[in-house]
């Protein structure tokens, strides 16, 4: 099993985390933080030689669809700091 660097997947992984629980769910922050969190676990993935490159670009873009899909179609406010 190849080593696997943990700077990298544990600093997407915190990000995403961090972006969930500082803006609180809204529709950037439920596109974002989780698109995040898929990146690091991908990319632990990718590192330990269980998926390729080939496979995790795919994963990636279809996931950031989905989610922005979701996003669009849900009741949360858009996350834009609203003018008095």
């Amino acid at each position: 099993m190849p080593e696997v660097v943990w700077f990298w997947p544990l600093g997407l992984a915190a990000a995403g985390v961090l972006m969930l629980a500082v803006q609180g769910p809204n529709r950037v922050s439920v596109v974002l933080g989780p698109f995040l969190i898929l990146a690091a676990v991908l990319s632990v993935a990718r590192l330990s030689g269980i998926i390729s490159w080939e496979q995790e670009m795919p994963i990636l873009l279809i996931g950031l669809g989905v989610l922005m899909i979701a996003s669009k179609f849900s009741n949360l406010p858009t996350g834009a700091q609203e003018q008095e």
